[in-house]
């Protein structure tokens, strides 16, 4: 029968690997389930036809399908699982309002016209570029105080508590190599010793530095992956930043908007964000499957 070294090492792994296939079960879902509704919403946009260009009827629904879209896509941040903005009836409304007044300034309804003319993949290209732009209006509008309800603010995303985790990776690293180092010089001079003790009992000892070395290669790759997306989290806050800067200059309190400096930084800057919510959320996940970890670490013999 195995000792209870190698039972704890066994256990480790069926924990922690398949902590870590559920998560990421669940993360692809919910990316699946937000991209089925998205597409559903487009679909019936682009399949719909008004009559004529003086379909007012047609015309009408046509920008209330435009409308529900963009709604949805502003709030999808808040229906994803990772989000802790409550979706009151409150911050319902006030969405509703902006993507409303966002849409107009963007695409009026007598902006249609053009659009009912364009091929599909014309129309899908121009509808996940209006989404973007009129995100990033209200990210613009969050930032300066003047709106942005239900979105998380760029400063919340950037000091994410979650973000804490690679100094408590780094702690965990150096707590366990040390450890594992202790094992290490024993074995070295195992045969120096005049003596070492039972058979039974070294074995015990290299069952336990095995546990020890499992533990540390998880805690490893974590720390590269948590590494990288700080990296990355980095330089998209650089570009974000620029993309504020830029738009402050642009826009000011000039009566007139250049539309086409501007909606381009509204596009990236909506993007940009989406990848620092992405990066946000894997960090958190990542500071979940720390703590399960953290729970098979009881297991291992202190040292």
């Amino acid at each position: 029968m195995l000792d209870q070294p190698s039972l704890n090492t066994i256990k480790l792994q069926i924990g922690y690997d398949s902590a870590y296939v559920k998560q990421e079960v669940q993360r692809q879902q919910n990316i699946t389930n937000l991209s089925h509704e998205s597409n559903r919403l487009i679909d019936e946009i682009v399949s719909f036809e008004p009559r004529s260009g003086n379909d007012f009827e047609g015309i009408t629904l046509l920008y209330k399908k435009i409308f529900n879209y963009l709604l949805y896509k502003n709030k999808q941040h808040i229906i994803g699982k990772y989000s802790n903005i409550q979706l009151t009836t409150s911050v319902s409304n006030t969405i509703e309002r902006e993507v409303a007044a966002a849409l107009e300034s963007v695409l009026p309804r007598a902006g249609l016209r053009p659009f009912v003319a364009l091929t599909t993949p014309e129309k899908v290209a121009q509808l996940c570029e209006l989404s973007n732009i009129v995100i990033g209006i209200r990210l613009f509008n969050r930032d300066i105080g003047k709106g942005g309800v239900g979105l998380e603010s760029f400063s919340e995303i950037i000091n994410h508590p979650a973000r804490n985790l690679i100094n408590e990776l780094n702690s965990e690293v150096a707590e366990i190599m040390e450890q594992s180092d202790r094992y290490t010089m024993f074995f070295n001079v195992l045969s120096e010793l005049p003596d070492p003790g039972a058979a039974e009992l070294i074995d015990y000892y290299k069952q336990e530095l095995t546990y020890k070395r499992q533990f540390l290669i998880y805690i490893l790759e974590l720390k590269s992956d948590v590494q990288i997306s700080e990296q990355n989290i980095d330089g998209l806050q650089a570009k974000y930043e620029n993309e504020i800067t830029e738009l402050k200059s642009l826009i000011g309190n000039k009566s007139s908007i250049p539309k086409d400096q501007v909606y381009p930084r509204f596009d990236s800057l909506s993007q940009i964000y989406s990848q620092l919510l992405e990066e946000k959320n894997l960090a958190v996940l990542r500071s979940e499957l720390f703590r399960v970890l953290l729970e098979y670490k009881q297991s291992m013999t202190n040292q």
